[in-house]
Protein backbone atom coordinates (compact mmCIF):
# COMPACT_ATOMS: atom_id res chain seq x y z
CA UNK A 1 0.00 0.00 0.00
CA UNK A 2 1.34 3.44 -0.92
CA UNK A 3 2.43 5.70 1.97
CA UNK A 4 -0.20 8.21 2.99
CA UNK A 5 -0.13 11.65 4.58
CA UNK A 6 -2.60 14.07 6.11
CA UNK A 7 -2.49 17.81 6.62
CA UNK A 8 -3.23 19.89 9.69
CA UNK A 9 -3.85 23.46 8.57
CA UNK A 10 -3.52 25.86 11.51
CA UNK A 11 -6.01 28.65 10.79
CA UNK A 12 -7.03 29.57 14.32
CA UNK A 13 -5.35 32.97 14.53
CA UNK A 14 -7.29 36.04 15.59
CA UNK A 15 -5.60 38.34 13.06
CA UNK A 16 -5.03 40.93 15.77
CA UNK A 17 -1.55 41.89 14.52
CA UNK A 18 -2.93 42.52 11.07
CA UNK A 19 -5.82 44.48 12.52
CA UNK A 20 -8.17 43.46 9.74
CA UNK A 21 -11.78 42.47 9.42
CA UNK A 22 -12.33 39.82 8.18
CA UNK A 23 -9.53 37.85 9.80
CA UNK A 24 -6.47 37.32 7.62
CA UNK A 25 -7.26 33.68 6.84
CA UNK A 26 -10.56 34.79 5.27
CA UNK A 27 -9.34 37.99 3.64
CA UNK A 28 -9.04 37.95 -0.15
CA UNK A 29 -5.74 38.09 -2.04
CA UNK A 30 -6.41 39.00 -5.67
CA UNK A 31 -9.96 37.73 -5.22
CA UNK A 32 -9.15 34.42 -3.50
CA UNK A 33 -9.31 33.84 0.30
CA UNK A 34 -5.96 33.29 2.01
CA UNK A 35 -7.31 30.06 3.52
CA UNK A 36 -8.11 28.66 0.09
CA UNK A 37 -4.69 29.61 -1.32
CA UNK A 38 -2.98 27.94 1.64
CA UNK A 39 -4.66 24.56 1.18
CA UNK A 40 -4.83 24.21 -2.61
CA UNK A 41 -1.17 23.19 -3.16
CA UNK A 42 -1.66 20.19 -0.84
CA UNK A 43 -4.59 18.97 -2.93
CA UNK A 44 -2.15 18.56 -5.84
CA UNK A 45 0.11 16.14 -3.91
CA UNK A 46 -1.11 12.55 -4.46
CA UNK A 47 0.12 11.25 -1.09
CA UNK A 48 -1.91 13.85 0.85
CA UNK A 49 -5.44 12.44 1.02
CA UNK A 50 -6.96 14.25 4.00
CA UNK A 51 -6.83 17.57 5.80
CA UNK A 52 -7.97 18.80 9.20
CA UNK A 53 -8.44 22.57 9.21
CA UNK A 54 -8.33 24.08 12.70
CA UNK A 55 -10.39 27.27 13.00
CA UNK A 56 -11.82 29.50 15.73
CA UNK A 57 -15.12 27.91 16.79
CA UNK A 58 -17.14 30.93 15.67
CA UNK A 59 -15.59 30.74 12.19
CA UNK A 60 -16.31 27.08 11.41
CA UNK A 61 -19.25 27.85 9.07
CA UNK A 62 -17.39 30.45 6.99
CA UNK A 63 -14.30 28.23 6.83
CA UNK A 64 -16.30 25.24 5.63
CA UNK A 65 -17.99 27.37 2.96
CA UNK A 66 -14.65 28.64 1.61
CA UNK A 67 -13.13 25.16 1.51
CA UNK A 68 -16.06 23.70 -0.39
CA UNK A 69 -14.34 24.49 -3.70
CA UNK A 70 -11.22 22.40 -2.98
CA UNK A 71 -10.72 19.26 -5.08
CA UNK A 72 -12.91 16.46 -3.68
CA UNK A 73 -9.89 14.12 -3.69
CA UNK A 74 -8.75 15.88 -0.49
CA UNK A 75 -11.10 14.92 2.35
CA UNK A 76 -11.39 18.06 4.50
CA UNK A 77 -12.70 18.32 8.05
CA UNK A 78 -13.01 21.61 9.93
CA UNK A 79 -12.59 21.50 13.73
CA UNK A 80 -12.50 24.09 16.49
CA UNK A 81 -9.07 25.04 17.78
CA UNK A 82 -7.75 25.73 21.24
CA UNK A 83 -6.42 28.83 23.03
CA UNK A 84 -2.88 28.44 21.61
CA UNK A 85 -1.27 27.18 18.42
CA UNK A 86 0.13 24.12 20.20
CA UNK A 87 -3.30 23.29 21.62
CA UNK A 88 -4.92 23.76 18.21
CA UNK A 89 -2.50 21.40 16.46
CA UNK A 90 -3.05 18.85 19.24
CA UNK A 91 -6.81 19.03 18.63
CA UNK A 92 -6.17 18.60 14.92
CA UNK A 93 -4.16 15.46 15.62
CA UNK A 94 -7.13 13.98 17.48
CA UNK A 95 -9.25 14.19 14.33
CA UNK A 96 -6.71 12.83 11.83
CA UNK A 97 -7.52 9.70 9.84
CA UNK A 98 -5.00 6.86 9.71
CA UNK A 99 -1.84 7.96 7.89
CA UNK A 100 1.92 7.49 7.86
CA UNK A 101 2.99 11.14 7.99
CA UNK A 102 1.53 14.46 9.12
CA UNK A 103 2.10 17.87 7.57
CA UNK A 104 1.48 20.95 9.73
CA UNK A 105 1.06 24.23 7.86
CA UNK A 106 0.18 27.79 8.81
CA UNK A 107 -2.78 29.20 6.88
CA UNK A 108 -0.95 32.54 6.94
CA UNK A 109 1.51 31.10 4.37
CA UNK A 110 -0.60 31.03 1.19
CA UNK A 111 2.24 30.66 -1.33
CA UNK A 112 3.84 27.32 -0.50
CA UNK A 113 4.79 25.32 -3.58
CA UNK A 114 4.19 21.67 -4.32
CA UNK A 115 7.97 21.23 -4.50
CA UNK A 116 8.46 22.29 -0.87
CA UNK A 117 5.56 20.08 0.27
CA UNK A 118 7.01 17.05 -1.50
CA UNK A 119 10.49 17.83 -0.17
CA UNK A 120 9.49 17.75 3.51
CA UNK A 121 7.03 14.91 3.01
CA UNK A 122 9.66 12.64 1.46
CA UNK A 123 11.80 13.07 4.57
CA UNK A 124 8.89 12.35 6.93
CA UNK A 125 7.89 9.23 5.01
CA UNK A 126 11.51 8.08 5.38
CA UNK A 127 11.14 8.31 9.17
CA UNK A 128 12.51 11.76 10.05
CA UNK A 129 10.90 15.11 10.84
CA UNK A 130 11.60 17.86 8.30
CA UNK A 131 11.15 21.63 8.27
CA UNK A 132 11.76 24.01 5.34
CA UNK A 133 14.31 26.70 6.13
CA UNK A 134 16.52 29.34 4.52
CA UNK A 135 19.76 30.91 5.81
CA UNK A 136 19.11 34.25 7.49
CA UNK A 137 20.08 37.06 5.11
CA UNK A 138 19.51 40.08 7.35
CA UNK A 139 21.93 41.30 10.00
CA UNK A 140 20.40 40.48 13.38
CA UNK A 141 20.53 42.54 16.57
CA UNK A 142 19.80 41.55 20.16
CA UNK A 143 18.81 44.46 22.39
CA UNK A 144 20.18 44.23 25.93
CA UNK A 145 19.62 47.05 28.43
CA UNK A 146 18.60 49.27 25.54
CA UNK A 147 21.81 48.60 23.58
CA UNK A 148 21.76 46.73 20.23
CA UNK A 149 24.28 43.91 19.88
CA UNK A 150 24.98 42.17 16.57
CA UNK A 151 24.22 38.45 16.57
CA UNK A 152 26.40 36.21 14.34
CA UNK A 153 24.14 34.86 11.59
CA UNK A 154 26.40 32.26 9.98
CA UNK A 155 24.52 29.31 11.49
CA UNK A 156 21.06 30.89 11.73
CA UNK A 157 18.10 29.83 9.59
CA UNK A 158 14.59 31.15 9.21
CA UNK A 159 12.12 28.28 9.54
CA UNK A 160 8.91 27.96 7.53
CA UNK A 161 5.98 25.59 7.20
CA UNK A 162 4.77 23.04 6.20
CA UNK A 163 6.63 20.91 8.70
CA UNK A 164 6.36 17.16 8.21
CA UNK A 165 6.59 14.36 10.77
CA UNK A 166 6.11 10.63 11.05
CA UNK A 167 2.67 10.45 12.66
CA UNK A 168 3.81 8.52 15.74
CA UNK A 169 6.63 11.00 16.39
CA UNK A 170 4.33 14.03 16.36
CA UNK A 171 1.72 12.28 18.51
CA UNK A 172 4.36 11.39 21.09
CA UNK A 173 5.77 14.93 21.17
CA UNK A 174 2.33 16.44 21.70
CA UNK A 175 1.40 13.84 24.33
CA UNK A 176 4.48 14.69 26.38
CA UNK A 177 4.05 18.43 25.86
CA UNK A 178 0.44 18.26 27.06
CA UNK A 179 1.53 16.42 30.20
CA UNK A 180 4.10 19.15 30.93
CA UNK A 181 2.00 22.11 29.81
CA UNK A 182 4.70 22.98 27.27
CA UNK A 183 4.03 25.46 24.44
CA UNK A 184 6.22 26.04 21.37
CA UNK A 185 6.00 28.38 18.39
CA UNK A 186 6.27 25.41 16.03
CA UNK A 187 5.89 21.66 16.18
CA UNK A 188 9.52 20.98 15.34
CA UNK A 189 10.35 22.76 18.60
CA UNK A 190 8.34 20.19 20.53
CA UNK A 191 10.19 17.33 18.84
CA UNK A 192 13.55 18.99 19.52
CA UNK A 193 12.57 19.42 23.18
CA UNK A 194 12.28 15.65 23.54
CA UNK A 195 15.44 14.77 21.64
CA UNK A 196 13.74 13.76 18.40
CA UNK A 197 15.73 14.27 15.20
CA UNK A 198 14.61 17.18 13.01
CA UNK A 199 16.14 17.84 9.59
CA UNK A 200 16.24 21.15 7.75
CA UNK A 201 15.37 21.03 4.06
CA UNK A 202 15.44 23.85 1.57
CA UNK A 203 12.59 26.35 1.84
CA UNK A 204 11.58 29.09 -0.60
CA UNK A 205 11.87 32.86 -0.38
CA UNK A 206 8.35 33.20 -1.80
CA UNK A 207 6.86 31.09 1.03
CA UNK A 208 6.18 34.23 3.05
CA UNK A 209 4.00 34.50 6.15
CA UNK A 210 1.38 37.24 6.34
CA UNK A 211 1.66 38.60 9.86
CA UNK A 212 1.35 42.38 9.80
CA UNK A 213 -0.52 44.91 7.69
CA UNK A 214 2.80 45.85 6.05
CA UNK A 215 3.04 42.29 4.63
CA UNK A 216 -0.12 42.72 2.58
CA UNK A 217 1.25 44.65 -0.44
CA UNK A 218 3.91 41.99 -1.09
CA UNK A 219 1.29 39.26 -0.69
CA UNK A 220 -0.95 40.98 -3.24
CA UNK A 221 1.95 41.14 -5.69
CA UNK A 222 2.79 37.45 -5.23
CA UNK A 223 -0.85 36.46 -5.63
CA UNK A 224 -1.17 38.43 -8.86
CA UNK A 225 2.01 36.81 -10.22
CA UNK A 226 0.77 33.32 -9.41
CA UNK A 227 -2.68 33.91 -10.86
CA UNK A 228 -1.24 35.34 -14.07
CA UNK A 229 0.94 32.30 -14.73
CA UNK A 230 -0.61 29.46 -12.74
CA UNK A 231 2.89 28.22 -11.85
CA UNK A 232 4.26 28.64 -8.33
CA UNK A 233 7.80 29.06 -9.65
CA UNK A 234 6.97 32.50 -11.06
CA UNK A 235 6.29 34.00 -7.64
CA UNK A 236 8.15 37.23 -7.13
CA UNK A 237 8.87 37.74 -10.82
CA UNK A 238 5.83 39.71 -11.94
CA UNK A 239 7.14 43.16 -11.07
CA UNK A 240 10.41 45.04 -11.15
CA UNK A 241 12.92 45.06 -13.97
CA UNK A 242 15.04 42.37 -15.62
CA UNK A 243 18.76 42.38 -14.82
CA UNK A 244 21.64 40.23 -16.04
CA UNK A 245 24.83 39.09 -14.30
CA UNK A 246 27.92 37.36 -15.71
CA UNK A 247 30.23 35.06 -13.78
CA UNK A 248 33.55 33.41 -14.62
CA UNK A 249 35.79 31.04 -12.70
CA UNK A 250 38.83 28.88 -13.45
CA UNK A 251 40.66 26.30 -11.32
CA UNK A 252 43.76 24.20 -11.74
CA UNK A 253 43.28 20.43 -11.70
CA UNK A 254 45.33 18.24 -9.39
CA UNK A 255 45.78 14.47 -9.27
CA UNK A 256 43.98 12.83 -6.35
CA UNK A 257 41.60 15.74 -5.68
CA UNK A 258 37.82 15.09 -5.54
CA UNK A 259 36.04 16.33 -8.65
CA UNK A 260 32.81 18.15 -7.78
CA UNK A 261 31.18 20.15 -10.59
CA UNK A 262 27.71 21.66 -10.42
CA UNK A 263 27.19 20.04 -7.03
CA UNK A 264 27.75 16.58 -8.53
CA UNK A 265 30.65 14.25 -7.67
CA UNK A 266 32.22 13.06 -10.93
CA UNK A 267 34.54 10.03 -11.17
CA UNK A 268 37.96 11.38 -12.15
CA UNK A 269 41.63 10.92 -11.27
CA UNK A 270 41.95 14.66 -10.70
CA UNK A 271 39.84 17.52 -9.41
CA UNK A 272 39.83 21.32 -9.03
CA UNK A 273 42.08 22.99 -6.47
CA UNK A 274 40.22 25.52 -4.33
CA UNK A 275 39.79 26.88 -0.81
CA UNK A 276 36.26 25.43 -0.77
CA UNK A 277 35.41 22.30 -2.76
CA UNK A 278 36.62 24.04 -5.95
CA UNK A 279 33.28 23.72 -7.76
CA UNK A 280 34.08 25.92 -10.74
CA UNK A 281 30.54 25.86 -12.17
CA UNK A 282 28.80 26.90 -8.98
CA UNK A 283 31.38 29.62 -8.36
CA UNK A 284 30.62 31.11 -11.78
CA UNK A 285 26.87 30.89 -11.13
CA UNK A 286 27.25 32.58 -7.73
CA UNK A 287 29.26 35.45 -9.18
CA UNK A 288 26.70 35.88 -11.96
CA UNK A 289 23.83 36.00 -9.45
CA UNK A 290 25.68 38.46 -7.23
CA UNK A 291 26.46 40.59 -10.27
CA UNK A 292 22.81 40.71 -11.30
CA UNK A 293 21.92 41.81 -7.77
CA UNK A 294 24.63 44.50 -7.76
CA UNK A 295 26.62 42.74 -5.02
CA UNK A 296 30.34 42.05 -4.61
CA UNK A 297 31.76 38.73 -5.81
CA UNK A 298 32.18 35.53 -3.81
CA UNK A 299 35.76 36.43 -2.95
CA UNK A 300 34.32 39.13 -0.68
CA UNK A 301 31.59 36.92 0.80
CA UNK A 302 33.68 33.77 1.27
CA UNK A 303 37.32 34.95 1.29
CA UNK A 304 40.01 32.28 0.89
CA UNK A 305 41.68 33.65 4.03
CA UNK A 306 38.67 32.66 6.18
CA UNK A 307 39.02 29.13 7.60
CA UNK A 308 35.22 28.81 7.86
CA UNK A 309 35.02 28.21 4.12
CA UNK A 310 37.86 25.68 3.87
CA UNK A 311 36.47 22.67 2.02
CA UNK A 312 32.97 24.19 2.04
CA UNK A 313 30.22 22.57 -0.03
CA UNK A 314 29.52 25.06 -2.82
CA UNK A 315 25.85 24.07 -2.93
CA UNK A 316 25.63 25.40 0.63
CA UNK A 317 27.41 28.58 -0.47
CA UNK A 318 25.02 28.98 -3.42
CA UNK A 319 22.06 28.72 -1.05
CA UNK A 320 23.60 31.44 1.12
CA UNK A 321 24.04 33.68 -1.93
CA UNK A 322 20.45 33.08 -2.94
CA UNK A 323 19.24 33.99 0.56
CA UNK A 324 21.36 37.14 0.48
CA UNK A 325 19.84 38.42 -2.77
CA UNK A 326 16.29 37.12 -2.18
CA UNK A 327 15.01 40.44 -0.75
CA UNK A 328 16.31 42.21 -3.87
CA UNK A 329 15.48 39.91 -6.76
CA UNK A 330 14.22 36.52 -7.93
CA UNK A 331 16.16 34.24 -10.29
CA UNK A 332 14.60 33.76 -13.73
CA UNK A 333 17.17 31.73 -15.70
CA UNK A 334 20.71 30.34 -15.53
CA UNK A 335 22.83 29.56 -18.58
CA UNK A 336 26.35 28.19 -18.11
CA UNK A 337 29.16 26.60 -20.10
CA UNK A 338 32.04 24.45 -18.83
CA UNK A 339 35.35 24.27 -20.70
CA UNK A 340 37.54 21.22 -20.01
CA UNK A 341 39.31 18.39 -21.79
CA UNK A 342 38.37 15.96 -19.01
CA UNK A 343 36.41 14.59 -17.26
CA UNK A 344 33.41 13.99 -19.50
CA UNK A 345 30.68 16.39 -18.43
CA UNK A 346 27.74 15.46 -20.67
CA UNK A 347 26.41 12.44 -18.73
CA UNK A 348 26.25 14.51 -15.53
CA UNK A 349 24.49 17.61 -16.90
CA UNK A 350 20.93 16.55 -15.89
CA UNK A 351 22.03 16.04 -12.27
CA UNK A 352 23.85 19.39 -12.29
CA UNK A 353 20.76 21.18 -13.55
CA UNK A 354 18.67 19.56 -10.84
CA UNK A 355 21.12 20.46 -8.07
CA UNK A 356 21.45 24.08 -9.19
CA UNK A 357 17.69 24.45 -9.63
CA UNK A 358 16.96 23.14 -6.15
CA UNK A 359 19.53 25.42 -4.57
CA UNK A 360 18.02 28.43 -6.33
CA UNK A 361 14.37 27.46 -5.87
CA UNK A 362 13.62 27.37 -9.59
CA UNK A 363 12.55 24.67 -12.03
CA UNK A 364 15.27 22.51 -13.66
CA UNK A 365 14.01 23.82 -16.99
CA UNK A 366 15.22 27.27 -15.94
CA UNK A 367 18.83 26.01 -15.73
CA UNK A 368 20.94 25.26 -18.81
CA UNK A 369 24.42 23.71 -18.62
CA UNK A 370 26.64 23.05 -21.65
CA UNK A 371 30.15 21.63 -21.97
CA UNK A 372 32.89 22.07 -24.54
CA UNK A 373 36.66 21.67 -24.88
CA UNK A 374 39.47 24.11 -25.61
CA UNK A 375 40.47 22.11 -28.70
CA UNK A 376 43.84 21.33 -27.12
CA UNK A 377 44.82 25.00 -26.83
CA UNK A 378 46.29 26.66 -23.75
CA UNK A 379 46.40 25.40 -20.16
CA UNK A 380 42.85 24.08 -20.28
CA UNK A 381 43.56 22.39 -23.60
CA UNK A 382 46.53 20.66 -21.98
CA UNK A 383 44.25 19.33 -19.23
CA UNK A 384 45.79 21.54 -16.54
CA UNK A 385 42.56 23.25 -15.55
CA UNK A 386 38.83 23.77 -15.98
CA UNK A 387 36.81 26.95 -16.43
CA UNK A 388 33.16 27.97 -16.37
CA UNK A 389 31.14 30.96 -17.49
CA UNK A 390 27.58 31.68 -16.38
CA UNK A 391 24.87 34.20 -17.17
CA UNK A 392 22.02 34.67 -14.69
CA UNK A 393 18.91 36.72 -15.36
CA UNK A 394 16.85 38.02 -12.44
CA UNK A 395 13.84 40.24 -11.93
CA UNK A 396 14.01 42.83 -9.19
CA UNK A 397 11.34 42.95 -6.50
CA UNK A 398 9.01 45.93 -6.34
Amino acid sequence: MAPSAALILAAGGSGSRLGENPKKQFAHLAGTPVLLRAIRPFASVPAVSAAVVVLPREDLPVGAAILGSVDDRLAIRCVAGGPTRTASVRLGLEHLPACDAVLVHDAARPFVSREVIERVLATALAGEAAVPALPVADTLKRVSAGRPLTVPREDLYGVQTPQAFPRDMLLEAHRRAAAEGLECTDDAGLCERYGMEVRLVEGEASNVKITRASDWPLAEMLAAALDADGDQTVLGRASGVARVGIGYDVHRLELGRPCVIGGVSIPSDRGPIGHSDGDVLLHAVMDALLGAAGEADIGHLFPPTDPRWAGADSIHLLKRVRARVAPLCEVDFVDAVLVAEAPRIGPHVPAMRERIARALGIAPGAVNVKATTAEGMGAIGRGEGISAQAVVTVRTRG
